[in-house]
């Protein structure tokens, strides 16, 4: 329990962040097509489509879901109480990041903006992997 309480301010902001995709919807709601492609295989070719509410609303809301879950339920468990700070910095990072990839691929996509979804998914990937990977090689070494 003490990381979260610790890290409130930081929990309300990546929450807001989570949901700017919404905001963004909400704005380029008449510009958005009523059926949106909202999952994409390889070469940006779409293979799932959704309802304009269920791309604009539901998605960033099952992220801050999923944020909130992770921002209080990782630290109560036994586990979780001995977590490094920065290990749960990252964690609270996440979910708003894959949020904005999402908000950014999908609406790039319905408004036919020229978003490469394949290059945003991984640089959003390399990303955490070069933190994660950064954070054991600076906990080992400092060891």
């Amino acid at each position: 329990m003490e990381l979260w309480r610790k890290n409130k301010k930081l929990i309300a902001i990546t929450s807001l962040i989570a949901l700017l995709p919404m905001v963004a919807g909400v704005l380029l709601w008449k510009e958005l097509p009523n059926t949106i492609a909202t999952h994409f295989g390889f070469g940006n070719v779409p293979n799932g489509w959704s309802g304009k509410e269920a791309a604009v609303f539901g998605i960033p809301l099952f992220c801050l879901i999923a944020h909130l879950l992770c921002a209080f339920a990782v630290p109560s468990q036994p586990k979780g109480k001995n977590m490094n700070g920065k290990a749960y910095k990252m964690l609270l990072l996440l979910c708003p990041g894959a949020s904005l990839v999402c908000g950014v691929s999908i609406y790039g996509y319905a408004l036919s903006w020229n978003v490469n979804i394949e290059m945003c998914v991984k640089v959003f990937l390399v990303c955490v992997l070069l933190f994660v990977g950064y954070s054991c090689f600076a906990s080992v070494y400092r060891k």
